[in-house]
C-alpha cells in the first residue's frame, strides 16, 4: 500500500493527475472493498482520462489561436486573386480594343479600286435652287460627306471621284459615273444617291440656309463631317467610318457608327442618340437629354444646359466620365462590374455607396432649389465611372 501511496504522489507531481485526484485515489486505498490493483487501475485510468482532456484542450486552444490566422490568410488569398482576375479583365479589355482597331485600319486604308487597274480621279460639281429645298438625303456606297454653309443662293454638291478605268479611257470613266450618281431635287428633298459600290466618291455638300429641316446621311464605307449648319432632325449611320461634327444646333440627332468615333463639340440639342460598336464617343455641349453607347470605346459626355433633364452612357470595354453643371439638382447612379466609381460631386446631400462580390454601385442626390432635375445613369463593365462638375458656361456654346 506504501508503494501505491508514493506513486499517486509522483503522478502529482508530475502533474498528471490533479490533487483532488489524488485524495480519491488515496481515499479508495483506505477501502477494504477494493483490491490495491484496482486502485492503480483507477489511478492509471485517471492519469490517462486527464491526459487525454489537456491534449484535448491544447488541441482546441491551438487551433482557436491558429484559425484567425487562417482566416485572414484566406482573405489575403482571395484579395490577390480577385486583383489578378480585374486584371485579366481589363487585359482582355484592351486586348479586345486593339484588335478591333487594326482590323478596322487595315479596313480603311485598303484600297478597293486597286485591283482593277489604273485609277481615275477628277470633279464633278452640281448645283441646285435652294429656294424649296429643306432637306438632304445622302446615300453613299463608299466614299466620305461633309457639310457646310456658304454664300450664295444655291446648293452645291462638289464630288472628288477616283473610279477604276472604263476601256481605259477617261471619257467613258467619268460617263459611267454621271449615269449612276445622282442629284436631284425631288419636292422639298435634295437626294444624293450613288450606286457605284467600286467607285471612291467624296461629297461636300455646301448650303447656303443656316437651318434645316433635316439631314439624312447612310454611308458604307466612309465618315461624315457637319459643321455651322443648324438641323430640326438629324440622322446619320455609317457602317465603317467616323462622325464628327461642331458648332451646330438640333432638335432631335440619332449618330450611329459600327466602326468608328463619334465626336460631337460645341454643339447644343434637345435630344441625342450616339452609338458605336467601336470606337470612342465624345459630346460636348448644351445638350438636354444624351444617351451615349459603346461596346469598345470611352464615353465622355459634357452638358452645360441648365434645362438637361437625362444623361445615360454605357459601356463594356471603356471608362465613363460626365460633366454636369453645378446649378442644378441631380440624381444619380453609377455602376461598374470592375472599375473604379469617383463621383466628385462634394455637395451632394445624399450618397450612398455599395461594394459587392463583381459590382460597385454609387447612388447620390443633389438639391437645389428652384432648379431644374438631371437624372444620371453610367455604366461601365471592365472600365472606370467619373462624374464631376463642368466648367463650361452655356453662354460659351
Amino acid at each position: 500500500m506504501q508503494n501505491e501511496r508514493q506513486r499517486i504522489l509522483e503522478l502529482v507531481e508530475k502533474g498528471t493527475i490533479s490533487a483532488q485526484e489524488a485524495i480519491t485515489l488515496l481515499e479508495a486505498l483506505e477501502q477494504p472493498s477494493k483490491s490495491t490493483q484496482n486502485v492503480m487501475n483507477d489511478v492509471s485510468n485517471e492519469g490517462q482520462h486527464s491526459s487525454t482532456e489537456k491534449e484535448s484542450v491544447f488541441k482546441e486552444e491551438s487551433y482557436k489561436s491558429e484559425q484567425p490566422q487562417k482566416d485572414e490568410e484566406f482573405s489575403k488569398y482571395f484579395q490577390e486573386e480577385m486583383k489578378d482576375f480585374r486584371k485579366d479583365l481589363s487585359q482582355i479589355g484592351s486586348l479586345f480594343m486593339d484588335m478591333m482597331n487594326t482590323a478596322v485600319k487595315k479596313v480603311k486604308e485598303f484600297d478597293v479600286t486597286s485591283p482593277f487597274g489604273d485609277k481615275f480621279e477628277f470633279t464633278h460639281t452640281e448645283e441646285v435652287a435652294a429656294e424649296h429645298v429643306d432637306k438632304i438625303i445622302a446615300e453613299l456606297p463608299n466614299g466620305n460627306f461633309s457639310l457646310e454653309t456658304a454664300e450664295g443662293d444655291s446648293f452645291q454638291v462638289v464630288c472628288k471621284v477616283k473610279a477604276p478605268l472604263v476601256n481605259d479611257s477617261e471619257e467613258e470613266t467619268r460617263a459611267n459615273f454621271l449615269e449612276q450618281f445622282v442629284v436631284k431635287e425631288d419636292g422639298d428633298s435634295l437626294r444624293i444617291l450613288s450606286q457605284l459600290k467600286l467607285v471612291q466618291v467624296n461629297v461636300k455638300v455646301l448650303v447656303p440656309k443656316e437651318k434645316l429641316e433635316k439631314l439624312s446621311v447612310r454611308l458604307m464605307n466612309g465618315s461624315v463631317t457637319l459643321q455651322d449648319t443648324d438641323f430640326e432632325h438629324l440622322k446619320v449611320k455609317t457602317l465603317n467610318g467616323a462622325i464628327k461634327g461642331a458648332k451646330f444646333n438640333f432638335g432631335k440627332a440619332e449618330v450611329d457608327s459600327s466602326n468608328g468615333s463619334i465626336e460631337l463639340t460645341n454643339v447644343r440639342g434637345k435630344d441625342l442618340e450616339a452609338e458605336t460598336l467601336n470606337g470612342r464617343v465624345y459630346l460636348d455641349g448644351a445638350l438636354d437629354e444624351v444617351e451615349a453607347k459603346s461596346v469598345n470605346g470611352h464615353v465622355v459626355v459634357t452638358t452645360c444646359s441648365t434645362n438637361s433633364s437625362k444623361i445615360k452612357a454605357q459601356t463594356v470595354a471603356g471608362a465613363v466620365e460626365l460633366y454636369v453643371p453645378r446649378t442644378i439638382s441631380l440624381s444619380g447612379k453609377i455602376v461598374t462590374n470592375f472599375g473604379k466609381v469617383d463621383v466628385g460631386i462634394q455637395d451632394a446631400s445624399k450618397m450612398e455607396s455599395q461594394d459587392q462580390f463583381l459590382s460597385k454601385v454609387v447612388r447620390f442626390d443633389k438639391e437645389v432649389e428652384n432648379a431644374n432635375r438631371l437624372f444620371i445613369e453610367g455604366e461601365s463593365k471592365t472600365g472606370a465611372v467619373l462624374v464631376r462638375y463642368t466648367t463650361t458656361d452655356e453662354q460659351q456654346v
